[in-house]
């Protein structure tokens, strides 16, 4: 793998990176050179994004190639976190059932002998389940697939900040059309659909947004 691709677990960036040797193979890189000059070479001559340099360009389109996977062939039942993150907010509805139905319900009196020493297991349960607020920072229950392609596409919106000064979501959203493949999605997509990605994602998951700008901001000091 390039360093130019981000490392993508579960739809969430964790690192990315390779060795140098790998960094400089020429058969690692010609496939991926190749695909990113031709997606620039499809841009008008004014556009902004032909200011990057070559490296730049390649983790650009690494990173916009990924983030056109379309977002429903995600698959939550496959994912460990989400697992767990449904695994936590079961655990709560099951405290409150047992709190409702047997430890408070008609037949509570008829079953002491049996449930009292269980009577702690819904408080158990209710401290168990807060994990489920740790894991959320990731992507609400079922969205952490979208969470993380959008989280995808802030980072090519910041390389593009840090590198020009200007976020250009118009000529960023040129770019991804050229790269995207049209039949993979009826989404209709613009430059205020970067906008809106962007602003949504740093108000709604602030600590994928910030990993977004760190691992970019990595990538330029590398």
């Amino acid at each position: 793998m390039d360093r130019s691709q981000p490392a993508v677990v579960s739809g969430r960036i964790v690192g990315g990176g390779t060795s140098a040797a790998v960094r400089r193979s020429p058969l690692c890189r010609a496939p991926i050179h190749r695909s990113a000059a031709a997606a620039f070479t499809a841009l008008r001559t004014d556009n902004p994004l032909l200011r990057l340099g070559s490296e730049d360009r390649e983790f650009l389109w690494a990173i916009l190639t990924t983030a056109s996977i379309p977002k429903d062939a995600y698959d939550a039942n496959r994912d460990p976190v989400e697992l767990a993150h449904r695994a936590a907010v079961d655990a709560r509805k099951l405290a409150d059932q047992l709190e409702c139905d047997l430890f408070r319900g008609p037949l509570q009196d008829s079953l002491q002998a049996f449930i009292a020493k269980f009577r702690d297991l819904p408080a158990a349960l209710r401290e168990l389940a807060c994990v489920s607020h740790t894991i959320s920072v990731v992507g609400k229950l079922g969205q952490k697939g979208k969470a993380g392609l959008n989280q995808l596409l802030v980072m090519a919106s910041e390389l593009v900040r840090l590198r020009t000064g200007h976020y250009y979501d118009e000529h960023l959203m040129e770019l991804w059309q050229g790269i995207r493949d049209p039949n993979l999605t009826k989404e209709e997509l613009t430059a205020d659909t970067i906008r809106k990605t962007r602003s949504r994602l740093q108000n709604d998951y602030p600590d994928l947004y910030r990993a977004a700008v760190a691992r970019v901001e990595e990538w330029s000091s590398e």
